[in-house]
């Protein structure tokens, strides 16, 4: 009988070790799993991030080329030139001017309230402030491709530091999931 009770032991330790190894390995599937949605929803966020980026750029950079070519052809020869250049550049401020609070809002939810407060309170306010003086019948040129080659530079400063919180994948309001130093059994779901 006491060899029986012996195996019976060893077989209900072996079982609770595999059932225990068996819990232990379904946790860490568990949280492999939650990593692998983790970096799934990152990764959406800094394409959609680039997508923003793109597009935001390219209203900046449109916005900025139409500015420049109005300040050329301003007083010139050519009144056509001047109405086409005038027609492009309000063209632009409008487009700026009804995206910008969806365009401010989502610089804010990708890149944070430094980026938003940094366009809103130096590059728009140069590109307003360079929109007023062309308004004016007598414009002083070399004033204003000063002031545009410096909302240039603050465009440009904005940019690169944009892209490289991109390729450093450090956007949106989610840490990114090695930042969480987080241990293999929480399992809160959260990313």
């Amino acid at each position: 009988m006491e060899p029986i009770l012996k195996h019976l032991k060893e077989l209900i330790g072996g079982a609770l070790v595999a059932a225990f190894l068996g819990v232990l390995s379904l946790f860490y599937a568990q949280y492999i799993h939650q990593q692998d949605v983790c970096l799934k929803i990152r990764e959406q966020e800094v394409g959609e991030a680039k997508d923003f980026k793109k597009n935001f750029d390219d209203l900046i950079n449109q916005r900025l080329f139409r500015t420049r070519r109005l300040i050329w052809a301003h007083g010139g020869q050519d009144k056509q030139l001047e109405k086409e250049a005038i027609k492009s550049y309000r063209q632009k401020v409008y487009e700026w001017n009804e995206y910008a609070p969806k365009n401010y809002a989502q610089l804010e939810g990708y890149f944070g309230s430094t980026e938003r407060v940094f366009v809103e309170n130096k590059l728009a306010s140069k590109m307003r402030h360079i929109s007023v003086e062309l308004r004016r019948s007598k414009i002083d040129k070399p004033t204003l491709e000063r002031e545009l080659n410096e909302a240039v530079r603050l465009a440009s400063q904005f940019e690169s530091r944009i892209q490289a919180r991109i390729n450093a994948r450090n956007i949106g309001v989610l840490p990114l999931p090695q930042d969480r130093k987080r241990s293999w059994w929480d399992l809160s779901g959260k990313c």
